[in-house]
């Protein structure tokens, strides 16, 4: 695809040219792109969902029988040309041409372009909501069942908007601060509460998990399964007989990579051997010394010692030959792995806290965590005999200083902190990665705020 600029169109607006390579499917693409062009050309705004939402079913019927990888990239590109229209992009196909031009933002107000990017989202989570398998999934949490106390379904859980506005509506109207707060905690009375896997509501006997996945299903975007470690959390109203669903949050793995966090708190490799070029401290030296002693603590060594690929003494002067030896040993055990895998495996022993029964030792001597172990080992025992090699040999900030004038000081450095940075980032810190507000709660409070990346 190529993007150029139109003479004809707003400077503002971009105009992209569709050439993609289908091996002899170019005039298929050319006749779904004019045909959807059409039907977009002829509905109007309220009948644009239901256009794009038959060019979907279209994609699907472009091919008949067994696809070849011709038949499966002509698909693919007449998929994508769906998903762009869908966010409000302008289909122009000409005879030989197919042209994309973008939204209009010139002139448009912050409000007008919020509400085409919410229509576009509209879009794809309706077309989501139509899927069978999630279409059961709410018909399912809406049907009454008898619950511990008496029938309920996921309607039991959403508060009458009513209700709440008139105790509000009171609130507001009370001149006496104390009553006022009385009157408002007796309104809204929210708490946390974390969803476990298969635990269930004790007040409607629904899954949690359930629930949190029914609510999001309401938002505007479609909902998405994302990769990494997640916690989901349920922020509830204990005010009201059910409690209430207030607003869903989930944190998850953070980003491993974020420039302006990593500089902030001092990540940056470069940053941070910038600061202590400035200020060569006793207390940095000693942070040095620190962040490798307990980097090497944390890794698992009894079997490498015993199988006699490293000695004890080898952790505190490191030579090249043991360095060497790791390396190899994480090549072979990685070797291993491949030979043999079996994520499932893997994945089944490992998921659970401190308190799960896992027998964490015999994961830890599995090929695939022994390479891993042997590598990030070597690369430690390498960080240390370069920083003793560069002078770095007491605490002191004179020891740090003449390390920072050599190029492998200031390189072992710059391992360390990545390294250091990876034991935080995958370990102690989890992102929000979902948090918002369900109605009524979400005219009054709810979500990120200002929309700032958050992190905790």
């Amino acid at each position: 695809m190529e993007q150029h600029s139109s003479n004809l169109s707003e400077l503002s607006r971009r105009e992209v040219l569709l050439e993609p390579r289908l091996q002899g499917k170019g005039d298929a693409f050319r006749k779904f792109c004019r045909r959807l062009a059409k039907k977009l050309g002829a509905a109007g705004d309220e009948a644009r969902p239901d256009v794009v939402a038959q060019a979907r079913e279209d994609v699907h019927a472009l091919v008949a029988g067994p696809a070849s990888n011709a038949d499966l990239a002509l698909q693919f590109c007449s998929s994508v040309v769906v998903d762009v229209v869908a966010q409000g992009w302008a289909l122009k196909p000409g005879r030989t041409k197919i042209l994309l031009q973008s939204p209009k933002t010139e002139g448009a107000t912050a409000l007008e372009i919020k509400q085409r990017i919410r229509a576009g989202h509209l879009l794809e989570r309706d077309a989501q909501l139509r899927e069978g398998a999630v279409m059961e999934f709410i018909r399912n949490m809406e049907q009454q069942r008898l619950g511990p106390s008496g029938w309920v379904s996921i309607f039991s859980l959403m508060r009458d908007g009513r209700e709440l506005a008139s105790k509000l509506h009171a609130a507001s109207k009370e001149t006496d601060e104390v009553k006022r707060a009385e009157m408002l905690t007796s309104a809204v009375s929210p708490y946390v509460q974390v969803v476990e896997t298969d635990a269930v509501c004790s007040l409607t006997g629904l899954r949690l998990t359930d629930i949190w996945r029914y609510f999001r299903h309401t938002w505007v975007s479609t909902y998405k399964s994302l990769p990494g470690r997640s916690m989901m959390l349920l922020v509830r109203d204990a005010a009201e007989p059910n409690h209430p669903v207030i607003g869903i949050a989930a944190l998850g793995s953070s980003m491993a990579q974020q420039t302006l966090r990593d500089q902030w708190i001092g990540w940056d490799s470069e940053t941070f051997l910038k600061k202590l070029h400035e200020k060569p401290t006793a207390k940095w030296c000693r942070w040095v010394h620190e962040s490798v002693e307990r980097l090497l603590d944390s890794i698992y060594r009894k079997d490498l010692v015993s199988d006699v690929i490293i000695q004890r003494q080898h952790l505190r002067k490191p030579t090249q030959e043991v360095i060497e030896k790791l390396l190899k040993e994480a090549g072979r055990a990685a070797k291993a792995h491949h030979m043999d895998a079996d994520a499932a495996d893997h994945k089944r022993n490992s998921t659970g806290g401190a308190d799960s029964g896992v027998d964490w030792v015999k994961q830890a001597i599995t090929p695939l965590f022994r390479a891993k172990r042997a590598k990030t080992l070597a690369l430690l025992l390498g960080i240390r005999r370069s920083l003793r090699d560069a002078g770095l040999s007491d605490g002191s900030a004179a020891a740090l200083k003449k390390a920072l004038a050599n190029s492998q000081g200031r390189h072992a450095v710059r391992q360390l902190v990545r390294l250091v940075k990876a034991e935080h980032v995958g370990v102690n810190m989890m992102d929000i990665i979902i948090c918002g507000a369900v109605a009524p709660y979400n005219t009054l409070l709810g979500g990120k705020g200002n929309g700032k990346h958050s992190s905790c």
